[in-house]
């Protein structure tokens, strides 16, 4: 949450009144339409998208109304949490049944014999990125190169205080935890909602939480299912060179052994290429945009009509994609006027 010296700045005590003074508006999310009321200025400060899509055909309106049905209530909470307080909670991780715990990473690999003594001392200091560079700087290396400890250096390195606000990172950091799923797919479900509209500042600080959690976690059974279960819903929901694709892949690529070794590589490269194939599904995409609703946009001074189908132009602007799929009463009517862009413009636009 915000310091007690942030909240008792000019600065800070204008934003909550100017929060406090806009109207409320009503989001239905969910499957359920759980019912969230907002003030506008909480989003719009935060959000270019939002601040168009709340603006548009409402003014006169004592409530707007916008349905997320495709959100789950608890990310929203957290979208609420940080409009208001520019931070959000993040769950704690609970301690396993320790009753029958299981065998410790050397017990498990004395028995066998398919690796040799280096592979098993690699394998011990990688249980996580952060416990790996301290032993490769004490001098256990394990065979690995300089290189390895330059890349987690430079993409992943975090130091955190040992603090009640910073729990999330030192719950990663203990042993027999249980959880990870909630954890991860909360930083990464935020992301993916905050970038969607533009809520930079957010999108930025679920990074930042995400990266200090994959320098953290201990790479086990548990987490090791998680990591899955964050790659496919990152690959289902971000664009080539997303920035959180690119870190889940940076993660992989310093733990790049223990997935061969645990057999997980296979399964993510199927997850990689099922991603890569999708823009080559041409007939897809034009069977899609043929099949979404037309929009009527009135364009320039002379308010000349264009029918356009929703899902071609929707894909390629994201402030365009929050006013046409928002639920406000100007998507359901589905016109946009734009009278500032002149036809020709807009012809090529199209």
């Amino acid at each position: 949450m915000a310091s007690a010296a942030e909240g008792d700045s000019p600065e800070r005590i204008r934003t909550i009144e100017e929060i406090f003074k806009s109207r409320q508006i009503s989001f239905l999310v969910g499957p359920d339409k759980v019912r969230f009321a907002v003030h506008e200025h909480a989003f719009t400060r935060l959000s270019e998208p939002l601040r168009i899509m709340l603006a548009g055909g409402t003014r006169d309106t004592l409530e707007g109304s916008v349905v997320w049905d495709n959100i789950e209530p608890s990310i929203f909470t957290r979208l609420m949490e940080f409009a208001y307080y520019e931070d959000y909670s993040v769950p704690h991780l609970l301690e396993k049944d320790t009753s029958n715990p299981s065998p410790g990473p050397r017990a498990r690999w004395r028995g066998g014999n398919d690796f040799d003594e280096s592979e098993h001392n690699e394998y011990l200091n990688s249980r996580n990125i952060d416990s790996w560079m301290i032993n490769y700087e004490g001098g256990d290396n394990g065979g690995d190169r300089p290189g390895k400890w330059s890349y987690c250096r430079k993409h992943f390195t975090t130091l955190m205080p040992l603090s009640p606000e910073y729990h999330w990172f030192n719950d990663l950091q203990g042993r027999n935890r249980t959880g990870y799923s909630t954890v991860f797919m909360l930083h990464a479900k935020l992301y993916v909602l905050a970038d969607r509209y533009n809520f930079d500042t957010l999108t930025e600080l679920c990074l930042q939480r995400l990266r200090a959690s994959l320098f953290a976690v201990n790479f086990d059974e548990e987490f090791r299912e998680t990591l899955l279960e964050v790659l496919k819903f990152a690959y289902s929901n971000t664009g080539w060179f997303n920035p959180l694709r690119m870190m889940l892949i940076r993660y992989c690529i310093v733990q790049m052994n223990q997935l061969k070794r645990h057999g997980i590589l296979t399964t993510l490269l199927n997850v990689q290429s099922c991603s890569y194939k999708m823009p080559l599904k041409r007939k897809r995409d034009m069977d899609e945009i043929a099949r979404s609703r037309v929009v009527k946009f009135v364009v320039g001074p002379e308010k000349v009509e264009f029918n356009v189908h929703e899902a071609s132009v929707t894909w390629l602007s994201r402030p365009l994609n929050a006013l046409l799929t928002s639920g406000m009463q100007e998507s359901v009517e589905a016109r946009v006027v734009w009278d500032d862009v002149e036809p020709g413009t807009f012809t090529k636009f199209l």
